[in-house]
């Protein structure tokens, strides 16, 4: 089985796509996508600061109108529709494309209100169509806008992106929701449902490799979410647990400290660098035979790193 997998894609500062056919040409069977497939809150023209004040004072129908566009866009990059066209995609979401940057959805009030309570039940709206439409093969046109009055029912904490999905006997994919239940620095990052179920999921047999998808690399984890990394960090040490990540706009390969879990993260694959060093253009592959994981990561054509994980020990292979 190949997996490709990558994260962050802009298509108003990087509608020229290309690396997406280099990812074509690694024939993958499988695409996950792990968060900011869309750029909600960017718009030509404002500088880093105010370009992510600006969607929180939209009406709800413009709110929704540009989400969509957003969303259409992106599915109509050609080098984009190629890659995924044949393909089951699996996605997540991240800041980006759950509100604006450094959007949450739950904990104490802070007086920002960072995800209010419409946007969120607008956002999963937009968000269950592109991830259905993702998962669709063949795939078609991109459809049109489910909520154009921007008003979406229900409680905004009644349904969780959050699922899991066996991708073939023995190798299931948690598709994490690191955002609907996010407190403030320090708080949950899961939130308690999805701590349960995925305790639950992690109860099956210790040959199952677990690959979780999450939209924040663990460092953060670890900074911010200090309960959640150090549960995750003890399921490793009983399960075979690897982690695909994004969001910092880099490719690396990591194994934090005392624990048996591996994390390779893919970002950005369309997003041009605007401070500091960072990647653009970059995907990662994900190779699993009877006995050993392969993780490759790749800037458009080339090879950057690649690592072996032994199947049965669940260590590093030289």
């Amino acid at each position: 089985m190949k997996i490709a997998f990558t994260s962050c894609m802009d298509t108003l500062n990087k509608p020229d796509q290309k690396a997406w056919y280099a990812m074509h040409d690694q024939n993958p069977d499988q695409i996950v996508l792990l968060g900011d497939s869309i750029y909600m809150d960017y718009e030509w023209g404002h500088n880093l600061e105010e370009r992510h004040k600006q969607p929180k004072w939209m009406t709800m129908p413009d709110f929704s109108e540009r989400m969509h566009t957003r969303y259409q866009a992106q599915w109509n990059v050609a080098s984009f529709k190629q890659a995924i066209a044949n393909r089951p995609v699996h996605a997540i979401w991240d800041d980006h494309d759950f509100a604006w940057n450094n959007a949450r959805g739950a904990g104490p009030d802070s007086g920002d209100e960072l995800a209010y309570d419409y946007v969120q039940r607008l956002s999963r709206e937009q968000f269950r169509v592109w991830r259905e439409e993702l998962a669709r093969v063949p795939k078609r046109a991109y459809p049109g806008n489910p909520a154009p009055d921007g008003e979406v029912a229900g409680d905004k904490n009644a349904v969780s992106i959050a699922s899991t999905v066996a991708l073939s006997p023995g190798i299931v994919i948690h598709l994490t929701d690191g955002r609907s239940f996010r407190e403030e620095k320090h708080g949950k990052l899961l939130g308690d449902a999805q701590r349960t179920a995925l305790d639950q999921a992690f109860q099956s047999g210790e040959d199952q490799i677990h690959i979780v998808a999450s939209g924040s690399v663990l460092e953060s984890w670890e900074e911010s979410h200090e309960d959640d990394f150090r549960w995750l960090r003890d399921w490793s040490q009983k399960r075979r647990i690897l982690v695909l990540s994004g969001d910092i706009h880099e490719p690396r390969f990591l194994q934090p400290p005392q624990s048996r879990l591996f994390e390779a993260t893919a970002s950005a694959m369309a997003q041009e660098p605007a401070i500091g060093p960072k990647k653009c253009d970059v995907f990662g592959m994900l190779h699993i035979d009877h006995d050993a994981l392969r993780i490759e990561l790749f800037e458009n054509t080339t090879l950057l790193s690649s690592h072996r994980i032994d199947r049965t020990r669940w260590t590093l292979r030289p």
